[in-house]
This record gives structure tokens, C-alpha cells and sequence, in this order.
């Protein structure tokens, strides 16, 4: 599956933690004035740790102001999948994975049309066998049209409103 790897966002608008640097032989994070993590917590429900800059090295950081707001230093949050999010960000930046992106226009747009334009968004029941129903029916529905589509090779899009031709008044 392609798909867009979620950029790590600091909610206090300050460095994001793409601008620290992870070393794997060492197991530890290095920022950007070069000091290193000094402890590390594991949490299981976040799977993940936790990386902890010290106090005294934040507290002498000329950067500390756009860095971090906590009066104990920095802290950076490590993924137990980071190796796998790094291989999906390289992959996804090189040109075949451009390309691999790309296909996934076509099934977006399908999956668009039977959100959106077939109700599948907010199914306003609560049935389980309805819901099945409406789903096979929207299915065949799109279906049906793809067929139309390819049988008769209008121009390509879906044709919602039926332009009217009119003489012009004279």
C-alpha cells in the first residue's frame, strides 16, 4: 500500500522533531547544537520511548527559547515503527514511489464517489443487512457506470448536469 507518511507536527509551534537527529549504533537523538539525549523511558501504550535532553544542556542552549517551553528540557517521542516510517519516507520521495502515488488516483476517485455521491459516508442506518445492501447497490451502481463509460468513451470525468441547447433569442 502507498500512502503519505503523517509528518511529526510539535503542537507548541516549536522545533519539530524532524530537526533532530537519530543515531542508531548509540541510541540516542542529537539536536541541532549538537547535545545528546540522556535518558530514555519506554511507554508500552504509545509504543514507543520517550528521549530526554538534559536540564543543564537545555538550560545553556542559545536555542531553548525556539526549541522548547518545558522548564525540565527538551523531550522527543521515538516510534517502535520509526525504522519502517523512515523506509515508507524514502520510498515514497524517490520516483518510483511518485509513480506508485500517483495510481492511487483511481481509486480515490472511486472511493470519492461512493463516500460522497453514494451515501456510504454517513449511512443514516443502522441495520446491518441495509447497510450491506446499499453498499452492494452503490458498488453496482459505479460499476454500471465505468461500463457506460468505457462502452461509449465520453470525455473523461462524470457528467452531473446535461448542458441544454437553446436557440438564442433573436
Amino acid at each position: 500500500m502507498i500512502a503519505p507518511v503523517a509528518s511529526s507536527k510539535n503542537p507548541t509551534g516549536r522545533y519539530d522533531s524532524d530537526r533532530f537527529t537519530y543515531n542508531h549504533q548509540k541510541d540516542v537523538y542529537t539536536c541541532p547544537q549538537g547535545q545528546e539525549t540522556v535518558r530514555k523511558r519506554s511507554i508500552p501504550a504509545s509504543e514507543g520511548q520517550q528521549y530526554y535532553f538534559g536540564k543543564k544542556n537545555c538550560d545553556a542552549c542559545s536555542l531553548r527559547s525556539e526549541c522548547t517551553p518545558n522548564k525540565e528540557g527538551r523531550t522527543i517521542f521515538h516510534s517502535h515503527y520509526y525504522d519502517v516510517y523512515e523506509a515508507a519516507k524514502t520510498f515514497n520521495e524517490s520516483d518510483e514511489g511518485q509513480a506508485e502515488h500517483r495510481k492511487r488516483y483511481i481509486v480515490e476517485r472511486v472511493n470519492n464517489e461512493l463516500k460522497n455521491y453514494c451515501g456510504l459516508g454517513k449511512p443514516r442506518t443502522k441495520s446491518l443487512e441495509a447497510l450491506d445492501r446499499k453498499a452492494k447497490l452503490a458498488g453496482m451502481i459505479t460499476n454500471l457506470k465505468l461500463t457506460v463509460r468505457r462502452l461509449f468513451a465520453p470525455k473523461p470525468g462524470v457528467l452531473r448536469h446535461a448542458k441544454q441547447l437553446t436557440k438564442p433569442a433573436t
